[in-house]
C-alpha cells in the first residue's frame, strides 16, 4: 500500500495504540494534507528526512565511534542528532559545555556515568538524560 492511500486518522490511531499516547486532535495536524490521505509537504523549504540504520557522516571521538544523523542546517538550527558507540571504561567526551543548545542522550545499551556540574548520574539502558546548556558535563560508559 502506498503512503498516499493510507488514511491519516487510522495511522494516528495505530501510533497512539503502539506508543500509549492520546490521539492528536484534527486541528493540531491540519497542515499535513487533506482529511483522507497523507500528503508530504515542506514548511519554509524543509523536507522530511529519512536516515536509515548505519547511515550518516561517520567519525571518531577518542576511542568512540560517532555517526552524525541530523545537523542544525537540516532543522533550522533547532536540533542535532548523533549516534555514539563507546568502548567500556572510555571517556565519551572530556568535560565541556555548550553555549547554544542543550544535550540529550538516550542509552540504548549498557550504562553511562554522566557528570553534570557537581552531580553524578547513572543512566541505564532505556533511560534518557538532559544536560542543560552552559553547564560543564562529561560521560563515561562503564558497563556494556
Amino acid at each position: 500500500m502506498e503512503i498516499s492511500t493510507i488514511d491519516r486518522r487510522n495511522i494516528l490511531k495505530c501510533l497512539a495504540l503502539a506508543m500509549g499516547v492520546a490521539i492528536v486532535p484534527e486541528y493540531a495536524i491540519a497542515g499535513l494534507g487533506n482529511h483522507n490521505n497523507i500528503e508530504v509537504s515542506s514548511i519554509d523549504g524543509f523536507q522530511p528526512i529519512h536516515i536509515k540504520s548505519g547511515e550518516g557522516k561517520k567519525g571518531k571521538i577518542g576511542d568512540g565511534d560517532i555517526i552524525f544523523k541530523l545537523d542544525k542546517t537540516q532543522t533550522d538550527g533547532h536540533l542535532g542528532v548523533t549516534e555514539s558507540t563507546l568502548p567500556v571504561g572510555i571517556l565519551g567526551a572530556p568535560p565541556h559545555f555548550h553555549k547554544g543548545f542543550d544535550e540529550i542522550c538516550r542509552v540504548t545499551q549498557g550504562t553511562l556515568t554522566i557528570l553534570v556540574g557537581e552531580k553524578i548520574f547513572e543512566v541505564n539502558e532505556g533511560d534518557w538524560h538532559l544536560r542543560p546548556r552552559g553547564i560543564v558535563h562529561s560521560f563515561l560508559e562503564y558497563w556494556h
